[in-house]
Formats: C-alpha cells, structure tokens, sequence
C-alpha cells in the first residue's frame, strides 16, 4: 500500500526518484540545504502529521500531510517554509490511509468526517490497524462503518501474524470469521511464536489442526502437504511453547510434525513430539488390550 500511495504523489506532483523503503523527494538543486528536503527514512521515522494545517483547497476538498523527520529536520525552519518546502497534497482516502499507517488516531476521524470511504479499497484501512496492532484505531474504523469481514476477514489474519492480542480480540467481538481461509489467523499466529493470540484464537474456536472440523484431515494435509498445518509449522520453525500448546489442545500431526523437527535440527521440539507420540503409542496399547478382553 505505502508503493501506491509513493507511486500516486510522484505521478501527480512531479517529484524526483526513490529508493527503496524511502518517500518521495523533489529532485534537490545545487546548494540547496539538506534539512530543506525529506531525506531517505523509513515511513515510522518519516512523518509528524500536523492537522491543524489541513484545508480546503480551492478545487474541491482535499488534504495537506505535512511531513517531515522528527529529528533530522532543523528546528529553526519556521513552520511557514516546512509546509512550503514538504507539503504533499492528498486526496482524503490516500490521506485516511497515511494516518492509519502513522497511528494518528485524531487525523483518522479528522479525515472521515470530512468524507474519507472507510471503505476505500476494500477497507484496507482496518487491515492496516490492525497489522499495526492499534486496537483505539481499529475500534474507531469499525464505528465508522468498516467491516471486519472484508477481503475474506485479513483485518484478523493482519492482527494475528503481529501478534496483536487485543486487536484480534475486538475483530471477533465484532464478527470476524476465526475459521476464514481455513483457519489461517491460526497458521499465523503459531508461525509467528505469538503465544497469547494462539491461545485467545483457540479459546474463540479455531481448529487446532487448521481446517474445520467437518473437513477430512487427510485430504487437506493431501492437498496442502503440511504447509497449512499449525502443529507442522510451528514445529518447522522450532517453537517450542506453541507445539506444546497445540499437542494439549489435541493436534494430530505428530508424525509429521516431528519429520520436520528433525529436519530442521529443533530437538527441544523433536523431544516433546516424541514423547506425545509414545505417550499416544502406549495409549492405544491400553486401549487395543481393553477392547480384546
């Protein structure tokens, strides 16, 4: 999203080229002042919103983001020749996205009520809230409308793969799909090593094993060759507290998840995969003996 948004101020003001993870610049003039111009920076570090600035211009309503770097900006420039030299004009939606991405929550609700769509490209505005785990701003996206269903539920998929806990609580509350994408807040979050949002998820519903309850395991495992499998994954990538999680919750891919294990060298993982699957081994003994009495 940050690519579209760069793409549509260079095409639409003219400025000068890009690297990569930097915001656009105007192409800089010989003897002109470095902190006069917005230097490379990633976006956390790049804007400072000033919303006391936004107006309406003569050609319709639009919006002004002043943005600048918080600490390579000198402090002596007035406020009259920063928004001269730094000023990017926006329409409201590009404006609305900017602001969920800088957390600004009062230019959020500035910007709605001057008309931004809180369904602006499939309310991805509340898919970026919640990847950046801001729950107020989430809460306040949804108020306005947003739906916690759009492009198949990724608000919640977004919350989970960071690990917000919270968020991913107050996307269920209000009716995001735990099971969407065949559980994939789930295969996320445990690939993730979020502990406490695999343990709010599993609390809420979602299938330990990654599909709904009314579809064959083995024709899924078949079809997704283990890569859609929480157990399997987490196990891949070693983390040892979810694979513990998941066995009490009653995962089922032991076997396979222990190949990968020792595949990938995880041996604390490797160990507890072996000992559920002797423990399950004696198990089925007891029970197999008991059936033949």
């Amino acid at each position: 999203m940050e690519h579209r948004i760069r793409k549509k101020i260079k095409a639409e003001n003219g400025l000068g080229t890009t690297r990569k993870g930097s915001w656009p610049v105007k192409s800089r003039t010989k003897g002109s002042n470095s902190s006069h111009t917005l230097a490379a920076a990633s976006l956390n570090q790049l804007y400072s919103f000033l919303f006391n600035e936004l107006v309406n211009w003569t050609d319709g309503p639009t919006t002004i983001a002043l943005l600048q770097l918080s600490k390579s900006v000198n402090h002596s420039i007035t406020l009259s020749n920063i928004i001269r030299q730094h000023v990017t004009r926006l329409g409201l939606n590009e404006m609305l996205l900017l602001a969920v991405l800088a957390e600004r929550q009062d230019i959020v609700a500035l910007v709605l009520d001057r008309g931004a769509n809180v369904h602006y490209d499939s309310d991805i505005a509340l898919q970026d809230a919640a990847g950046v785990g801001n729950t107020m701003l989430c809460d306040l996206l949804i108020s306005r409308g947003a739906s916690v269903k759009a492009r198949d539920d990724r608000a919640l998929r977004a919350a989970a793969r960071a690990g917000n806990t919270a968020t991913v609580a107050l996307l269920l509350l209000h009716g995001a799909n735990i099971h969407a994408g065949s559980d994939r807040a789930l295969l996320l979050a445990c690939l993730e090593n979020h502990l406490e949002t695999v343990n709010v998820l599993l609390n809420h519903g979602a299938c330990v094993n990654g599909h709904l309850p009314q579809e064959d395991e083995r024709s899924v495992r078949s079809n997704t060759n283990g890569t859609d499998i929480p157990l399997i994954c987490a196990a891949a990538r070693g983390h040892v507290l979810i694979v513990k999680m998941l066995l009490n919750r009653g995962a089922t891919a032991i076997c396979e998840a222990l190949s990968k294990a020792a595949e990938e060298e995880h041996l604390e993982v490797a160990k507890l995969l072996m000992n559920k699957w002797e423990e399950l081994g004696q198990y089925r003994v007891r029970h197999d003996s008991t059936d033949v009495e």
